[in-house]
């Protein structure tokens, strides 16, 4: 590899741009970089490639030099500033320089752009043009990419304490336009995006390594800074030769593609996985469903970006109204008659359920917001009964930034006795005060939902780490009921699904009736007792209880249960739905949603529609987003407008629906 390397030094030279790289070279360094091993040796050999074809300081200050010296010479005696050729924008001065003179600014131009061009730039051309020559850059983008997050990781256990890496150009250029993408299909969760919908493929890899990385795969900031200048170019680069405009929309059948483009697509799918299950792929290309994917001239037979789709007629609450077998088993048992076809209704729902990227080497460059505007217009052709196009769409991260919050929430519970001493004892003037009250982040939970969710978790068997204070007078149980005792035993709750343990233990009672009226037995001292202590807590608007019945013991966490048929979900999921909601309308980053899959939708002039509680509880949806999903509305009159008020005004557009469960926030 090295001596590859020395080759193709020789032949990129300054003086004969455009060289023409041989095709045994091409296919020398192809064929030697697919026999490196491991991330290591991967890393040794990009060091090698931007050492000795990377940018060059010597040609960039003399190509500055030389456009200084053309600038210099090209101003006309009566201009002030040599520099009107650049800045200004009046047309008398920008014609100031004879025509021969702009030619040798133009060329002083162009060689400072070929010197701020690393010379490995010219080799990625030719690479391209060789047979799978781009399906072989794309694969080495995504190698570069792991190298980095290993090398990273590896250098912050190295030296935990070492100042941030500073910020370079192609670092920069690329996490802004993550952050533009960050759930763009390419990762796999943006509706999933996660692809993000996008990003996943990078983000497992840096996870993966960062426990174990070896000290030998760290790096010098110099050294990242060449590593992300050169993932930017080949992002770059790919980003013009897989222009939209050269992809093909192949549309994904169970009869008519082949076997391999099948495969691929059921390999790739990480929204709703399929596990490698051929009757599952079959049934998602059934008759009322419809899979479209990307496709590239230069990688036949390789989905770039998959975008699944359901014909329905009203919009999916839940991912089983999609993925159940009963909508369509009349249709693959047998096919329906041509007049039996035209004579039935068309649909009037087209639901996005799931959109992945199977090529981690294309993140950062937008394909999945082209992908669902094709087949939206293709749809909307073949079906003029189409009203609606909505996704159904998780909460990728939703349940790790609750996690999060949760933590914080008992970690500042634990510094405040310190602050209250000192504010008793009258050391802290008011304005302090004031300014730390404004920089505490806003609560998390609600008075009244603290009160109920403290509640349920000591009815099914939590203690409190710390007592409660005894109530005097008329002192409410909201107040009592701290913030990070409540955060303490939502966490509790949450913690390996808890919360799904306790269902209704008597849900045939009539709801007008206490359930104790449900059993046979008169109830106990004891019981009604339970029964009383439970009214407290029977939902996050619960009134307060009276002081006498605070002071009252606590009874058994079961009987309580069982004498009122207060349930987990009843208390969670008002709770569970507005922390949702804040998640995606008020949580940002750089002033853009948190949710990568929300901002996916957002920047394609998305509306928020819809929050829908246990739209997906298996063990992948429950894991992400607590088994909440979200319907995001596709108006194709109105999409220009909101996506411009979330571009420039960061503004989310939502439903009245949306916003009303998050009245009560502050």
């Amino acid at each position: 590899m090295n001596t590859l390397v020395k080759e193709l030094l020789r032949i990129f030279t300054r003086k004969v741009p455009g060289s023409l790289v041989p095709d045994s070279l091409v296919r020398g360094f192809i064929h030697a970089y697919k026999q490196l091993r491991g991330t290591q040796e991967r890393l040794d050999f990009f060091r090698l490639v931007t050492r000795e074809l990377g940018l060059s300081v010597n040609e960039v200050n003399t190509a500055v030099r030389l456009w200084d010296s053309a600038v210099t010479r090209g101003a006309a005696p009566a201009t002030s500033t040599s520099a009107s050729i650049v800045t200004s924008s009046s047309p008398d001065q920008q014609a100031v320089l004879p025509p021969l003179q702009w030619d040798a600014a133009y060329r002083a131009a162009d060689r400072l752009a070929s010197a701020a061009t690393p010379l490995y730039s010219q080799l990625f051309v030719p690479i391209s043009q060789a047979p799978d020559g781009m399906k072989f850059l794309v694969d080495m983008r995504a190698d570069l990419m792991d190298v980095v997050a290993a090398a990273t990781a590896a250098a912050a256990v190295a030296a935990p304490a070492q100042a941030a890496v500073p910020v370079v150009r192609g670092d920069s250029s690329s996490s802004g336009h993550g952050a533009s993408t960050a759930a763009t299909p390419s990762g796999s969760a943006a509706v999933a995006g996660d692809a993000r919908e996008a990003g996943v493929h990078a983000a497992a890899a840096a996870g993966s390594v960062r426990a174990t990385a070896p000290a030998a795969l760290a790096v010098s900031p110099e050294e990242a800074a060449h590593l992300r200048a050169m993932a930017e170019q080949l992002r770059q680069l790919l980003a013009e030769w897989f222009s939209v405009g050269l992809l093909h929309l192949q549309h994904i059948s169970w009869e008519e593609s082949p076997a391999a483009l099948l495969e691929r697509v059921m390999r790739v799918e990480a929204v709703h996985p399929l596990g490698g299950s051929w009757e599952e792929l079959r049934r998602r290309l059934g008759p009322r469903r419809r899979v479209f994917a990307f496709t590239h001239p230069c990688m036949p037979g390789e989905p770039l970006v998959v975008l699944h789709t359901a014909l329905m007629d009203r919009p999916a609450l839940c991912i089983d109204d999609i993925l159940s077998h009963g909508d369509d088993h009349h249709h693959q048992d047998a096919q329906p008659s041509a007049a039996a076809a035209a004579a039935a209704p068309g649909p009037t729902t087209a639901v996005f359920y799931s959109i992945s990227s199977s090529q981690p080497g294309l993140k950062g460059i937008e394909l999945g917001h082209f992908l669902i505007q094709r087949v939206a217009e293709r749809l909307t052709a073949e079906h003029p009964s189409l009203r609606q196009l909505v996704t159904l769409s998780p909460l990728p991260n939703f349940r790790a930034w609750l996690t999060s919050q949760l933590q914080q929430q008992q970690q500042q519970q634990q510094q405040a006795p310190a602050g209250v001493a000192s504010s008793a004892s009258g050391g802290g003037s008011s304005s302090q005060q004031q300014q730390e009250q404004k920089e505490q982040p806003q609560q998390l939970l609600l008075p009244a939902e603290r009160v109920a969710v403290v509640g349920l978790a000591r009815a099914m068997g939590w203690q409190c780490a710390a007592p409660r204070p005894a109530s005097t007078g008329a002192t409410p149980l909201s107040d009592l009921t701290s913030a990070a005792e409540a955060a303490a035993a939502l966490a509790w709750l949450l913690d390996g699904d808890r919360w799904l343990s306790h269902g209704s233990a008597v849900a045939s009672a009539p709801a007008s009736l206490p359930a104790a009226a449900a059993t046979s037995a008169p109830p106990s001292a004891a019981d009604a007792a339970s029964a009383a202590a439970a009214a407290m807590f029977s939902g996050p608007f619960a009134q307060p209880p009276q002081p006498e019945a605070a002071a009252r013991p606590q009874p058994p966490a079961m009987p309580l249960a069982r004498a009122t048929g207060f349930d987990a979900d009843s208390v969670l999921r008002p709770l569970l739905m507005r922390l949702a909601a804040r998640y995606l309308v008020r949580e940002k980053r750089r002033s853009f949603a948190l949710c990568p899959v929300a901002n996916f939708h957002l920047r394609n002039g998305a509306s928020l529609w819809r929050i829908n509680w246990r739209a997906d509880m298996s063990e992948l949806g429950l894991r992400r987003s607590l088994g909440i999903m979200v319907n995001y509305q596709y108006q194709l009159d109105n999409l220009y407008d909101n996506n411009r008020r979330y571009l420039l005004q960061h503004e989310v557009t939502t439903h009245p629906q949306v916003q009303e469960i998050l009245t009560g926030e502050h």
